[in-house]
């Protein structure tokens, strides 16, 4: 059963990673004057979902904030939001006090 469960573990990992590879290549190929920019906010998103499943925090909250200040006020910008909170907050739990992203985490909590 452990086998398993880390092969299911390593398979999700792998996946995640090429999502967000994925997402990268399709983030260069996003032309403003002809390509949706919800879709692209939905993207952006999703990215930064995958990175914080992938334990990428500071990568996540990064991209979560991102998503939240270009959509403020709309659904996709609160959903940015909860990532950036969720990266913060096991940033905050898990990191040393002297790496702890404290002054990152004050502006964006200015900013909600």
């Amino acid at each position: 059963l452990e086998t398993q469960i880390k092969q299911i573990e390593d398979r999700k990992q792998m996946l995640l990673d090429q999502a967000t590879q994925l997402y990268q290549r399709g983030f260069r190929l996003y032309k403003p004057d002809e390509d949706s920019r919800q879709d692209l906010s939905i993207a952006r998103f999703r990215m930064a979902f995958c990175l914080f499943e992938m334990g990428r925090l500071e990568d996540a909250a990064v991209a979560g904030e991102l998503v939240a200040r270009t959509n403020r006020g709309t659904a996709d910008g609160l959903n940015g939001a909860k990532v950036a909170i969720g990266a913060y907050a096991k940033l905050m739990n898990e990191a040393p006090e002297e790496s702890k992203p404290t002054a990152a985490l004050n502006r964006f909590a200015a900013f909600v």
